[in-house]
């Protein structure tokens, strides 16, 4: 579905020129989308996967070549990502924030952004107003 909403109709009836697209940028592409889409929720390599037509250890492969990350570290610093705007941005509680991208624990989100950050949500919070 991701993959028909990125190419342009005309490339989909063969009007477009040839090599208007590689398939490392449309496996990219999709990459990327998929997990926008869906960091805040359980995703697995397996699912990215399912959604590029590959085996989950081709994935992990063209993973790291296209992005210079494992899927595991890509999908942690977009997580973090999101979560640093929203503790600038909002007063939501640190648990909530957890939740919203992607964290089921709050013991697991608070590790993950102090190993990443050196401070915890709350230092951060504080210290970026």
């Amino acid at each position: 579905e991701i993959a028909e909403s990125i190419i342009p109709s005309e490339r989909q009836s063969g009007e477009a020129p040839e090599g208007m697209f590689s398939e490392s940028d449309v496996r990219q592409y999709i990459a990327e989308e998929f997990i926008r889409r869906n960091y805040n929720t359980e995703i697995t390599l397996s699912d990215l996967a399912r959604a590029l037509h590959l085996s989950p250890k081709q994935t992990a492969r063209v993973f790291r070549n296209e992005f210079g990350y494992s899927f595991k570290e890509y999908l942690t610093q977009v997580r973090l990502s999101y979560a640093k705007q929203l503790l600038r941005d909002t007063e939501l509680p640190v648990g909530e924030i957890a939740e919203r991208v992607g964290y089921g624990s709050y013991n697991g989100f608070y590790a993950m952004f102090r190993e990443s950050t050196g401070m915890t949500p709350n230092e951060y919070r504080g210290g970026s107003k």
